[in-house]
């Protein structure tokens, strides 16, 4: 059955099973250790076709939030792990900020009215990997390389390409921090190609190289 909540955000983690997801018009699949975002007045539905499913499903005031694509997004291990585990309301509030902390980093949609821009930026983070250049994501605007390179800018405070790039190194820092894959395998998911190219743009940002911030304490 569809449901809709015009004053809640909804995030539903889920913890066992498959489930179906419908959201607007789209539909797809929600796996154990994904968690779905569904903003206030997005119609929505799940359901599951074969086993079980468990799930934690919390609402929450979108007020000071920012403004999410509503989807299904993996999250880190660890951080589903605490919210499954917590026994108390205090630990289960601790472990969804958490969570959510992560959430308004990975996929909160940057402040961008124009439409075009945002094809871009749904566009990008989809497909973080492609060999994305200035005329591709000026195309994807349906705009001029200039006219675009001029609109994105304005909005965003950075260059398109200059964007890019943060978008793949702060994805770089997330898997680093929550997964054991290995510098190389990240490059390749976020779009650098080589662990190389990833080191010098990370050190670039972070001062750091990619291994001295995976051993370094969470801030």
């Amino acid at each position: 059955m569809d449901a809709i909540h015009f004053d809640t955000l909804e995030m539903c983690v889920l913890t066992h099973g498959v489930l179906a997801v419908r959201l607007g018009d789209q539909e797809g699949w929600h796996r154990a250790g994904e968690v779905s975002v569904i903003p206030a007045g997005v119609v929505h539905s799940c359901w599951t076709e074969a086993e079980g499913a468990s799930e934690i499903v919390v609402h929450l005031d979108p007020a000071g939030l920012g403004t999410f694509t509503p989807g299904v997004w993996p999250a880190p291990a660890p951080l589903v792990e605490r919210l499954a585990r917590a026994l108390s309301p205090q630990e289960r509030d601790a472990a969804l900020l958490a969570l959510l902390a992560y959430l308004q980093e990975a996929v909160a949609t940057p402040l961008v009215r124009d439409p075009r821009l945002e094809r871009v930026v749904a566009a990008v983070r989809d497909r973080l990997a492609d060999p994305w250049s200035l005329p591709e994501l000026a195309r994807v605007a349906g705009m001029s390389v200039s006219a675009f390179r001029r609109a994105f800018t304005a909005a965003v405070g950075a260059s398109p390409v200059a964007w890019v790039i943060d978008q793949r190194v702060a994805t770089a820092a997330r898997l680093l921090r929550h997964t054991d894959r290995s510098v190389g395998e990240i490059a390749l998911a976020v779009g650098f190609g080589s662990p190389s190219r990833l080191t010098e743009a990370f050190a670039r940002r972070h001062k750091v190289t990619p291994s001295v911030w995976r051993s370094a304490p969470d801030p």
